[in-house]
This record gives C-alpha cells, sequence and structure tokens, in this order.
C-alpha cells in the first residue's frame, strides 16, 4: 500500500502568517510575537482488504499545512521565522513517518481501523509533537537563546536529511 505526504507549503513565509491583536502559546500560555503548529489531514476512503483483514486503503494522501499566527505590529524578522519554521518542521518530520506506520496498519473490522489511525494520530501528532514543541521552546526560551537555537536547528537539518528517521536527537517521533 502507498499513502503520500504532501506538506504545504515546505517552507513558510511571513504571507503564510494571520496577524492578530495577541497572539498566545497554548502549551505555555505565555504571549508571544508568533505561533506556528501544523495541522493534518487524511481524508477517509474504503479500506481493502489484505491477507483475510481490513487495511487502509491505497492512494491514500496525508497533507500537511500551517497554522500560521503573528502579532500585529511585530517585526516580522529571519530569525523568528527560523524559530517557527522549526515547529512546523516538526509535523514534516513526524508525518514522514506516521505515514510509514499508517501503511502497516490492519485490523478486523473498519472500527478497528478508525480507532488504530485515531491512536497513530494522537501519539505522533499531538504526544510526540507536543513533548519536542514543549523543550525546543523552553530550552531556545521561544528563540531567544541562541545557543540552544543553533543546536536545535542542527538536529532538524540532520533528521530533514534522514526521511526514514524514527528520532530527533534521542525525542520518538
Amino acid at each position: 500500500m502507498s499513502i503520500s505526504l504532501v506538506v504545504n507549503p515546505t517552507t513558510l513565509k511571513w504571507t503564510d502568517y494571520t496577524e492578530q491583536d495577541k497572539v498566545i502559546d497554548p502549551n505555555d500560555k505565555t504571549e508571544q510575537s508568533a505561533f506556528t503548529a501544523f495541522d493534518w489531514d487524511l481524508p477517509p476512503k474504503t479500506p481493502r482488504g489484505l491477507d483475510g483483514k481490513l487495511a487502509l486503503a491505497d492512494g491514500l494522501t496525508l497533507t500537511i499545512t500551517p497554522i500560521a499566527l503573528v502579532k500585529k505590529g511585530v517585526k516580522k524578522s529571519d530569525e523568528l521565522l527560523s524559530h517557527e519554521q522549526f515547529h512546523y518542521d516538526v509535523g514534516i518530520i513526524i508525518a514522514r513517518v506516521v505515514v510509514k506506520v499508517l501503511e502497516g496498519l490492519t485490523g478486523a473490522t473498519i472500527s478497528d481501523l478508525d480507532t488504530g489511525t485515531d491512536l497513530i494520530m494522537n501519539r505522533h501528532f499531538i504526544v510526540r509533537s507536543g513533548l519536542i514543541q514543549r523543550r525546543y521552546d523552553l530550552e531556545t526560551r521561544h528563540g531567544n537563546n541562541a545557543a540552544y537555537q543553533k543546536a536545535w536547528k542542527k538536529l532538524m537539518k540532520e533528521t530533514m536529511a534522514r526521511p526514514n528517521s524514527t528520532q530527533m536527537g534521542g525525542w520518538w517521533l
């Protein structure tokens, strides 16, 4: 089976951001200059039979898109955008793992497939992503600690270069 991954866009620009009077990071409830996360979509399709079980349909597409907010009046610097790009990139590297896990998913019933898909999405996109995102912001102080920012960006670059990565610096994807 084949599930394709579409990331749109792959690189964020300030024009991808929606301006708001106030931007609150939902993780630590602090006001920030910008906030970036990602959304995913995996449209339902009729499952297929596989060795006496059901599997997800061939030809599915998992799509990753940005959730991007910026505070009105903030200086839209390259450094801030780079920090925010990392948050989005977490979704991309995790989506690569999710595609592989979903390709191996089987169940006795459609309900089993739905439950399995929900568990996979939650484990990767919510739990594992959340752990990485919170640690990244904590260590970089939301991009204000240049040394940690550089170290995290290096980890991301290395992980992006390895499409089959299941971890980033010891963090499960």
